[in-house]
């Protein structure tokens, strides 16, 4: 508020366009919601001091590379001496999402008890048209049936039923595998399962 008094009932309106995805909005002061009719973001921040100001962050991603236009204006109850500059326009260029994929190969369909692990062999591919950051894959197998999990540049846990590796980015049209082992000593028919996601996906 550049002032010279007080605003009443300041209102913060902002406009996706086509081409962004609403993620997220928060506000240091007041409330904001979101409308999926028209792409826009609303938040009733309230009364704002002379020479104050408050902040926003608007969090939104890519559906595909380009550029955009986001539009953002203001108004209060009050007139304003200058409404000339309540718009601005924010150009963005777009870097795009990327496009991952996994797959999995088991060394054989059928285990027999034995003392042996059986590999199982995941491979994260990123189709993109951009690098995939903070890579996640999330692997599932019944309590006690997965033992130990390793790739090439991966961090990886095994908790339970579940084992998650994490890179720290995964280029275009590159691919890494990440290789787990499984218990041929536990008998039974189970149901393995896996996700991959990213920061860009």
């Amino acid at each position: 508020n550049n002032g010279p008094d007080a605003a009443h009932g300041v209102r913060v309106a902002a406009f996706l366009p086509e081409g962004l995805i609403y993620k997220s909005v928060t506000t240091a002061a007041g409330t904001c919601t979101y409308s999926s009719d028209d792409t826009s973001v609303t938040c009733l921040i309230g009364d704002v001091a002379a020479s104050a100001s408050v902040t926003g962050t608007l969090t939104a991603t890519a559906n595909a590379a380009g550029s955009a236009n986001v539009l953002f204006g203001a108004d209060v109850e009050e007139r304003d001496s200058n409404p000339d500059n309540d718009t601005a326009t924010v150009a963005l260029a777009l870097a795009g999402v990327s496009d991952l994929s996994v797959t999995g190969t088991l060394s054989q369909a059928s285990i027999k008890a034995s003392s042996l692990t059986v590999p199982w062999t995941l491979k994260i591919t990123n189709l993109g048209p951009i690098a995939a950051a903070n890579v996640k894959l999330v692997a599932t197998a019944p309590n006690g049936l997965m033992v130990s999990a390793s790739g090439t540049g991966a961090t990886c846990s095994v908790s339970a039923g579940t084992t998650t590796c994490t890179l720290p980015t995964l280029a275009s049209n590159a691919s890494t595998n990440i290789a787990l082992n499984l218990d041929g000593n536990t008998k039974g028919t189970y149901t393995l399962s896996a996700t991959v996601s990213s920061d860009y996906t």
